[in-house]
């Protein structure tokens, strides 16, 4: 079964070449996500409130001043992921900042602005940064 950044490619395409079709890819993408992020966890472990997939497989979107998004993506091992869009086209990224979870990075997304960096991260992808529990002063490089 396709989860995360796989995942929300084919929403995109199914999107694009059928709407009709979106909202239960999205559906379908849900069930698959959370098949996986509450896999082993028992009935009192599985959070209150689960997180929801919009019709593009996104947790969150918020569009910033200048015309940029952010959007917040499921990954694997129910974390997620921060996405800056490129200016010019919203299907790339300018930049990703990686969350232990959702919840995390939809709060960051609500704080940041574009500018500098979000908050609260633990992984940067592009420059292999990593910060213990998202804190900066625990900040290494991870090669």
């Amino acid at each position: 079964m396709m989860r995360g950044p796989t995942m929300t490619i084919l929403l995109r395409i199914v999107r694009d070449r059928n709407p009709q079709l979106a909202s239960l890819a999205a559906r379908l993408a849900w069930c698959s996500y959370m098949m996986h992020v509450y896999d082993g966890f028992s009935a009192h472990e599985v959070p209150a409130v689960a997180p929801h997939l919009d019709a593009e497989g996104l947790l969150g979107k918020k569009l910033l001043e200048d015309g940029r998004e952010l959007h917040v993506e499921p990954t694997t091992y129910g974390r997620a992921r921060l996405c800056l869009t490129n200016e010019h086209c919203r299907l790339s990224y300018t930049d990703v900042y990686c969350y232990l979870t959702p919840a995390r990075a939809l709060e960051a997304m609500r704080a940041w602005n574009g500018e500098g960096e979000p908050d609260g991260w633990h992984r940067h992808p592009q420059t292999g940064r990593r910060r213990e529990d998202g804190d900066p002063s625990r900040e290494r490089v991870h090669l």
